[in-house]
This record gives C-alpha cells, structure tokens and sequence, in this order.
C-alpha cells in the first residue's frame, strides 16, 4: 500500500526528503510536509510520535516543518466496523506533534485497488475515475472495492482537488468531513495558538513544545 501512496504523491508534486529510512515528503509548490507510517492507531503514543518528528528534524531542518507536518498512518484492517471508526478518531483527534490521518483499508479494497490500476493507470484514476459519476454511485451503494479506497484517499489526502460539477456529490462529501473536523474546538483553538507562536518557540525540543501547548491550551479554554 505504502507503494501506492508514494506514487499518489509524487503525482501531486510531492518529492521524498531526507532519508530513505523514513517516508517523508514536501510539496514543491507550498510549505507542507507529510510522514507516511503503516500501522494501526495504538502504536502512535506520546513517544513514539516525539521520536518520529526527532527523525523528522534531524533530516529537514526548515523552519516551517513543525508547523506544516502531517502524519498519514496506513492502517489495514480485517473488516470495516464502528470500532474502526473509533479508534481512528482516537489518534486524530489527538492534538500533539503532528496533524493526523488514517486510512484505513481492507486487504480486499487493496488487492482490488492494484487490480484496477493494472488495467487502467494512476492518472486516469485520480482524474478521470475521481469526477467519473458512475464510479460514485458504486462507491455510494457499497458494492466498491477500489472505489471506496479512492474516495476515503480523498477525504485523507487534504491536498488532493476537490472538482466541482461531474461528480457533485464528492464535494459534499468532502466539505461534509471537512465540517465535522473544523467543529472539533480543541483543533480550533490549536490552529490559533500555533498561527501565534513565534519561530523561537516552534524550535523547542519536543517535550518542551508540548507543555508549552499544553498550558496554553488550558489558558485558552479558561477565556
């Protein structure tokens, strides 16, 4: 899988920075970083999400990373349950480090994923197939495989165009999901804090940087 997304991103104009040890990628039209990682959501805790952007920092060392970071956690599951869903929001709501994603998949959405691809190519997917309102409508009456993979890549992949018109119902979809994460008051209020810091404090040590968010946070819901 890890495979597929790295070529989603260089087809947005993402390169790889640093080292190969590590997937980590900058667009080179804006400041933004992701850090793609497989595994599922419990095994990113305080420390290991504080020794990821460690090696993060230690092979980029531009000014913006900290604040322009994201995590993308691959997550294959057996089955797509509620308790999926749970435990995805667990980690995405988390609020230290980075700004998180997960995209979770069945190994069935994956193998029909790289089938279709065989057949087809990754432009056509992310361009043609992507507005296509029929393979919509598959994805909307769960009966996709691929097609419920391409449209959650949407959804978690926030780089990704949204393009109005053929396929209008995948702007909702999109703005809905987008609604339900900007009514989270926590991120809110971290997204102020964070366009308010100076550059001095985005420079401090990890641990550092997370009482100093902690205790402002804590200010701010007091107001």
């Amino acid at each position: 899988m890890i495979n597929i997304i790295r070529e989603i991103f260089e087809f947005y104009d993402y390169q790889p920075i640093g080292s190969d040890s590590i997937n980590l990628y900058k667009s080179t039209k804006m400041e933004d970083y992701w850090l793609l990682v497989q595994g599922a959501p419990e095994d990113f805790n305080y420390e290991s999400q504080s020794d990821l952007l460690s090696k993060c920092k230690a092979i980029c060392n531009d000014a913006s990373l900290d604040k322009n970071i994201n995590l993308l956690c691959l997550w294959e599951v057996g089955t797509i349950n509620p308790n999926i869903t749970t435990r995805l929001h667990h980690l995405e709501e988390d609020l230290y480090f980075f700004k998180k994603h997960v995209l979770y998949y069945t190994n069935e959405e994956f193998e029909s994923f790289k089938e279709y691809l065989k057949a087809s190519d990754l432009d056509q997917v992310l361009t043609k197939d992507l507005i296509d309102s029929s393979v919509f409508a598959e994805y909307k009456l769960n009966q996709g495989l691929w097609q419920s993979l391409l449209y959650r890549l949407v959804i978690k992949l926030t780089f990704m165009p949204v393009v109005k018109g053929t396929a209008g119902d995948l702007s909702e979809l999109y703005e809905t999901h987008k609604e339900k994460i900007s009514k989270l008051q926590k991120l809110s209020l971290l997204d102020e804090l964070i366009d308010q810091m100076s550059q001095e404090k985005l420079q401090m040590e990890p641990e550092d940087l997370v009482r100093y968010i902690e205790q402002s946070m804590e200010g701010q819901s007091n107001v």
